[in-house]
């Protein structure tokens, strides 16, 4: 594999690598500065607030004073924690009477400098081998973080090495507990199992009930000359604008009902539950195309979208 290696630590390095160079713009964290009960990197996001919102964190620094950081971080460990990461990306939060943004999304045009400068500010961020845990010393591969807050987690393995995407998959089911902070349940929006020939996603981890979906390019993953199989995730899937994107306008919390007989009343009843729905990639890049097209197209086309069955044609539309 050349310069890929062929060791599953050189697969991280060689991911890590790619979203750290010129093209990828990520900003590589030393763990070392990682705080695990708030899942946080404290810093980023206090230099964001103070590079986007310099009035907001003046006004509460008349309040809190020397305290202001740890006072700012506490409120938004507690949103993050009572709302969801995906809720406090898109609204923000409130602290003291001001508003404070956590993400500013990519503007729909170019007439606003403004926007498009504090766009421009946001801090996208991955940190490699993440002792997450408050137990044990257990690391992540690789997590990603916007601003200083987790985004999405991901287990990495090199078929290279007979490490396949199904290592992953049980990694996570049986050795990561979704009791820990950064695990739990809307706090990170997604978790993916990423193997140098598959990728596999889940939005909330439940020990071995844990569900995992596909998130390839196809059934299988074409070859690719240059690299690996699964280049489109870290390139096209992770970058920036992707990222914003999907959290903007693709993350979403759906109510499904699940039906059963209860032995005690003697009657049908239906159990209802929310669940977080992440995009799998082929719904996205079919949305995305439409868009695209509508761009030059215009307003009365019609579009064939060919799914398979049980692909998630419902949510696609």
């Amino acid at each position: 594999m050349g310069a890929k290696g062929i060791k599953e630590v050189d697969f991280e390095a060689y991911v890590f690598d790619a979203l750290t160079d010129n093209e990828g713009g990520f900003i590589g964290l030393d763990t070392a500065n990682y705080d695990k009960q708030s899942c946080l990197f404290p810093g980023e996001f206090v230099s964001f607030v103070k590079a986007t919102q310099p009035e907001a964190y003046q006004a509460l620094q008349d309040q809190y004073g020397y305290q202001t950081n740890q006072r700012l971080l506490q409120t938004l460990e507690k949103n993050l924690k009572t709302y969801g990461a995906l809720q406090v990306f898109r609204n923000g939060f409130k602290d003291r009477g001001q508003k404070i943004r956590t993400v500013f999304f990519q503007p729909a045009n170019d007439k606003n400098a403004e926007h498009n400068l504090l766009y421009n500010q946001n801090r996208f961020e991955v940190a490699r081998q993440v002792h997450y845990s408050t137990k044990n010393e257990s690391s992540i591969d690789l997590v990603l973080f916007i601003n200083g807050i987790p985004f999405a987690t991901a287990e990495l393995k090199n078929a290279f090495t007979g490490q396949y995407l199904s290592e992953a998959i049980r990694q996570y089911k049986t050795d990561r507990d979704p009791q820990e902070p950064l695990l739990a349940y809307k706090r990170c929006l997604v978790h993916f199992a990423v193997s140098t020939e598959k990728v596999s996603m889940c939005t909330q981890l439940m020990g071995h009930k844990s569900y995992f979906l596909p998130f390839n390019l196809d059934i299988d993953n074409p070859p690719n000359p240059n690299g690996f199989t699964t280049e489109y995730l870290w390139r096209d899937s992770w970058s920036k604008s992707s990222i914003l994107d999907l959290i903007q306008n693709f993350i979403n919390f759906q109510e499904v009902g699940d039906k059963f007989f209860d032995e005690k009343t003697r009657k049908v009843r239906e159990e209802k539950k929310e669940i977080l729905i992440f995009p799998r990639y082929h719904q996205f890049r079919a949305v995305r195309r439409i868009l695209n097209s509508l761009k030059t197209d215009g307003v009365g086309t019609n579009y064939l979208v060919q799914h398979s069955a049980g692909s998630g044609k419902s949510n696609t539309i």
